[in-house]
């Protein structure tokens, strides 16, 4: 119906970009379903997600249809797909920002150290890079945040997608070289981004092409502002507020390990030079963990088994003040579950005894000193 209505009616400029706005709308609410079902586990196909954002805008797109029929409408129908877009961005691409800033996202790790370069999957090499220059990550991570922060107000919208758009077009041609996951959603954000800027760019040609003077963009909705407006803008300011808020907790749950980061005394890479094992159900402990190459634990939570050319993620917690610690969660060693105490001997070498249910276990292990990050004291890995 709505392919018929299109072909029938005289394709203006303004209705090209209502129908591009509307597949641009249904990819971005497609790369949010995506999006969570990843997060929460589900096995979904990202592009079961932007077909069904296809077969949506074809058959589903009653706001456009009204569009073609009725001309008040039409400019109407393209301020929502503004403002809808805008804060899709902002909402998507906030939390990138933040990411960065708090050294969420990108940062060096030590499961990488003892890997040569050529050994390197792309992605984990882009991750690299970024994560030896905090410096640029940084600038990078504000860029990112006030950026889209701008696109949720009228007066700085159109300088935010601009901003945006140089961004993530490096954004994407890095995802696609490196093979980051990252590509199909980084181009929906771009598409979003140039659509904002050719809602205005009739304007924009007149003043920098043709010498005339572009004339103010008419809004439908509270054209001259009044209290309305002011608060409107108010509850976009309580928008953005809780945006980073939320972002901001979520994020705090992860990064638990910063409030005592110079407390946690196993950051690092180590290997075991000697172990104790009194095992009474011999099936409760694989001994094959025992003889694993290197042990890695990273920012007070992940910890990796590496045994020559694989790599194993496990979690573990650490209280320092009671010299107590937990491995569990294994992933190729599923009937692991270490409790214990540890001890420091001295900054190079620890010990762990504990039980793995029935199993009691005691591993003293030395650390690394080839592999330790840059730019970081190995005195400072290594204190208490």
């Amino acid at each position: 119906m709505t392919i018929i209505l299109i072909m029938s009616q005289k394709l203006t400029y303004y209705r090209c970009l209502n129908v591009i706005g509307t597949v641009a709308l249904f990819l971005a609410a497609a790369s949010l379903f995506a999006e969570n079902g990843h997060r929460r586990g589900n096995s979904y196909d990202e592009q079961f997600y932007y077909f069904f954002g296809l077969i949506g805008t074809t058959f589903s797109c009653l706001p456009l249809f009204l569009s073609f029929r009725l001309a008040r409408f039409d400019n109407y129908y393209r301020y929502f797909l503004s403002c809808t877009l805008s804060y899709f961005l902002f909402y998507s691409i906030s939390v990138y920002g933040l990411s960065q800033i708090r050294d969420v996202q990108m940062y060096l790790s030590h499961a990488t150290l003892h890997k040569e370069i050529s050994e390197f999957k792309p992605s984990e090499l882009l991750w690299t890079f970024f994560g030896y220059a905090p410096g640029y990550k940084l600038i990078v991570g504000w860029t990112l945040l006030i950026g889209s922060t701008t696109l949720c107000f009228r007066t700085t919208r159109l300088l935010g997608a601009i901003v945006m758009s140089v961004l993530l077009s490096n954004i994407v041609l890095l995802n696609y070289y490196f093979e980051v996951s990252l590509l199909n959603q980084s181009s929906v954000f771009l598409i979003a981004c140039l659509w904002i800027i050719a809602d205005q760019a009739p304007r924009l040609w007149s003043f920098f092409f043709r010498n005339e003077v572009a004339h103010p963009k008419n809004y439908p909705l509270f054209p001259e502002g009044g209290k309305a407006y002011q608060t409107l803008n108010l509850l976009k300011a309580m928008f953005v507020f809780g945006v980073l808020v939320f972002y901001g907790w979520k994020q705090d749950r992860i990064l638990q390990w910063t409030k005592n980061n110079n407390q946690k005394p196993i950051e690092g890479t180590w290997n075991i030079v000697n172990y104790e094992l009194d095992t009474k159900e011999i099936k409760n402990l694989n001994n094959d963990f025992l003889k694993a190459d290197m042990f890695v634990f990273e920012r007070g939570y992940w910890g990796y088994v590496i045994e020559e050319d694989t790599m194993s993620r496990f979690k573990y917690l650490l209280d320092t003040s009671n010299h107590q610690f937990e491995l569990y969660d294994f992933h190729n060693y599923r009937s692991l579950d270490l409790k214990g105490r540890y001890e420091v001997i001295d900054p190079e070498t620890m010990r762990f005894v504990g039980k793995n249910n029935r199993d009691t276990l005691s591993i003293t292990l030395k650390r690394n000193d080839k592999y330790h990050l840059p730019n970081r004291p190995k005195k400072d890995l290594g204190s208490n």
